[in-house]
């Protein structure tokens, strides 16, 4: 995946990938200068963490990043606004060693080239229209991947007071 490569005495090794349609993550063993597992900023060191398409472009994501299964690791977990489509995904993960807790003091840049399979959704349209307290509720759909479920409801808003659908809610399978 990600071959070790060093910058200014620090070591980034990608340990394992995962992506699908809703989620794109990388594990990564960061060694070097003076980080070791245990240090009290050894999670805070890490900044401007971002994808990039392969024409340089950012991708618009929310997520983050933090220990991993093994404390040692940094995980690094991006979702996109928009689901990712296709067979595979191209382009570059980046992200910068900062001297914690000096963080605006870069130690080192890293910069990834990736081309990674994502792992296929399974996507319904069941089209299937409910009435409930007189209110038509379509499912429109239903797209399904190990790390996410997506489902998409349309209704007319019950009034044009402040409302949403309750916290309680179920969806059963």
């Amino acid at each position: 995946l990600i071959r070790p490569h060093t910058v200014n005495g620090y070591t980034a090794a990608g340990v394992w990938y995962y992506v699908d349609a809703s989620h794109v993550i990388f594990q990564v063993r960061l060694t070097g200068g003076e980080i070791s597992f245990g240090n009290e900023y050894f999670f805070d060191r890490i900044g401007n963490a971002d994808l990039y398409d392969e024409s340089g472009n950012m991708v618009n994501t929310s997520g983050g990043w933090g220990p991993a299964i093994d404390p040692a690791l940094y995980q690094f977990e991006f979702v996109p606004v928009t689901l990712l489509k296709g067979e595979r995904i191209k382009g570059q993960f980046a992200f910068d060693v900062t001297n914690a807790p000096e963080y605006e003091t870069i130690l080192a840049q890293f910069r990834f080239d990736f081309d990674l399979p994502i792992e296929p959704d399974v996507r319904f349209s069941p089209k299937q229209t409910v009435n409930t307290n007189g209110l038509d509720l379509l499912l429109d759909s239903v797209t399904v991947t190990p790390t996410f479920t997506q489902i998409y409801l349309c209704f007319p808003p019950p009034s044009f007071a402040d409302w949403n659908i309750g916290n309680q809610s179920v969806l059963q399978i």
